[in-house]
């Protein structure tokens, strides 16, 4: 496979894990917080995946 796809799979994965899981409180952030960092984490990842 080449880097682009498995950036845009990895992508996908940290979106629907941040979409499904709870996530606890951790090192001060709530769940929310930490949600909102995994979907961006994982869009940036698609869109880098997508570029190249």
């Amino acid at each position: 496979m080449k880097k682009g796809t498995v950036l845009i799979i990895v992508g996908f994965i940290i979106l629907l894990i941040s979409a499904t899981l709870p996530l606890p409180m951790m090192l001060g952030l709530s769940g929310i917080v930490w949600r909102v960092l995994l979907a961006l984490l994982g869009i940036a990842l698609i869109f880098f995946g997508v570029k190249k």
